[in-house]
């Protein structure tokens, strides 16, 4: 074995080890509150209508408007969350686009792939939508007309909260908004490691052989 197939043994092996426990880690990490959530999810959505909207690079936008939105708490270019609730907002989006689909999954006839685009992206659509859309489910408690009465209703909402290029964005794309933003988190929590930021020291011996590091493949 060459060296640099010995290399890439060690790196995969190292990989796999840190995927690992990331995992048990990410899985231990609370969603943040919904106040703390919908505050965030505004400036989120704002990074989304930028990137995807007004750039015009789609899905791709997504990850952008997602980076954007952690390197802003990284950089101290934001007093309006900390690096804890925004770790913890990408945790508190995929419980609740989980949520959304359980409410509304009674109004459509097959639940396939467009159906969990639709809600992994109707949160962009702001918090008067997700309320209704989660008032919706056959058990809530607040009244029937709080909810949507069928799926011509959800997209009539989208409509109306949004601009026109926004409500298409949400109701006919794959935009896998919550992968984009659970990427983001774990990239730029690598990112706090490496600069310290976290609390890790690092020794000069090790600050030399970690130069070369680079996580953009996460």
């Amino acid at each position: 074995m060459s060296q640099i197939e010995e290399c890439g043994k060690t790196f995969l092996l190292a990989k796999s080890e840190f995927n690992r426990a990331y995992y048990l880690y990410w899985h231990k990490i609370e969603p943040c509150d919904d106040v703390i959530g919908f505050r965030i999810l505004g400036h989120f959505r704002r990074h989304v209508e930028k990137f995807s909207i007004n750039l015009r690079r789609g899905s791709l936008g997504v990850k952008h408007a997602a980076q954007e939105t952690y390197r802003l708490v990284i950089t101290d270019d934001t007093d309006d969350y900390t690096w804890d609730e925004a770790f913890a907002f990408a945790k508190w989006y995929a419980r609740l686009k989980g949520k959304i689909s359980e409410a509304i999954a009674n109004l459509f006839e097959f639940e396939g792939d467009s159906f969990g685009d639709l809600c992994d992206s109707l949160p962009l659509a702001g918090e008067g939508v997700v309320q209704a859309a989660l008032a919706t489910h056959p058990k809530s408690e607040k009244p029937r007309r709080d909810g949507f009465l069928d799926e011509e209703e959800i997209y009539k909402a989208v409509k109306a909260a949004c601009s026109p290029a926004m409500a298409k964005f949400i109701t006919s794309g794959e935009n896998y908004i919550g992968a984009a933003l659970e990427q983001a988190a774990k990239h730029w929590w690598l990112h706090r490691v490496l600069t310290g930021r976290d609390g890790t020291v690092w020794t000069e011996a090790e600050q030399k052989s970690v130069q070369f590091a680079c996580f953009d493949d996460e």
